[in-house]
């Protein structure tokens, strides 16, 4: 050093901190629940006094009070804020409590996106939801989507009721093509109603209804039913072959088959009932 000494020297000091990447991550998550859970709440707290809305800001108080003792923990005031997410940190790979932490983040994030991955959909997009319903839907999206490769674009299509906590058909939903064809979803029929909506005996509400124009301007009306189950028939002497498919030896319940003649029956402008 040629007869110098310096007058400081640089000594690294391990610093105890709470403010890393990982519980900043941690941070974000508690801070977009919490978020999540108030807007929830005040758009129940603003709708009518209907049970499902009362359940759902209950439920709101309820993971509000579990997360208090969390969110006012001391330990976040020496946290900043997340700039970017640390998927390449090992702590948060492996440390048991953070992946949890991460996965319910992920989560959260990709939960207003439809999954694309089929185990994904099946794991969590059913599990959530009204299977039956979900079929039904699927099936009539279908039919249409079928019916615009045959005909083009429709001319008119009813629109899907949204609000904060989700996305429904209407009964009465209906897609409409130039030449009078109709596709449409929960269609009521009864007593009351005239025309091709009358029924002659029950209310009835097929899932699907199919309007077809002919060339003499009558309409006739083609129904289909989305049943999501399907059970194997025993064979009897009188069954028929409506009943049951030959060929797998499978078959749709005899009730949805009842259902298909009931509505043959009591429904005089209808021509054909399917079940899907």
């Amino acid at each position: 050093m040629g007869g110098c000494i310096p007058k400081r020297i640089a000594v690294p000091r391990a610093r105890h901190s709470v403010d890393t990447a990982e519980n900043r991550i941690v941070r974000a998550f508690l801070d977009e629940v919490t978020a999540l859970v108030d807007r929830v709440e005040a758009r129940a707290r603003q709708k009518p006094a209907a049970a499902v809305w009362q359940r759902m800001a209950d439920d709101c108080a309820r993971v509000r009070s579990t997360l208090a003792p969390v969110v006012r923990h001391g330990l976040w005031r020496d946290v900043g804020r997340m700039t970017h997410v640390p998927l390449s940190s090992s702590v948060l790979q492996r440390r048991r409590e953070y992946r949890e932490v991460l996965r319910q983040h992920l989560a959260l994030r990709a939960s207003a996106r439809l999954p694309i991955d089929t185990d994904l959909v099946a794991s969590q997009l059913l599990g959530v939801n009204d299977v039956a319903t979900m079929y039904e839907l699927w099936c009539f999206f279908t039919i249409v989507r079928e019916v615009e490769a045959l005909r083009g674009p429709p001319v008119r299509a009813g629109r899907l009721r949204a609000d904060e906590v989700q996305v429904a058909a209407e009964r009465g939903l209906a897609v409409v093509w130039s030449d009078g064809l109709e596709v449409a979803f929960n269609v009521t029929f009864t007593k009351r109603s005239s025309g091709e909506r009358r029924s002659s005996s029950l209310l009835l509400r097929p899932d699907i209804v199919v309007r077809v124009l002919g060339p003499d301007g009558h309409a006739s009306l083609h129904v289909l039913d989305a049943k999501l189950r399907v059970q194997r028939v025993r064979e009897e002497p009188d069954d028929t072959d409506e009943e049951r498919d030959g060929s797998s030896g499978l078959g749709f319940q005899r009730s949805d088959v009842a259902k298909m003649h009931a509505y043959r029956d009591a429904l005089p402008s209808v021509r054909s009932a399917f079940v899907l």
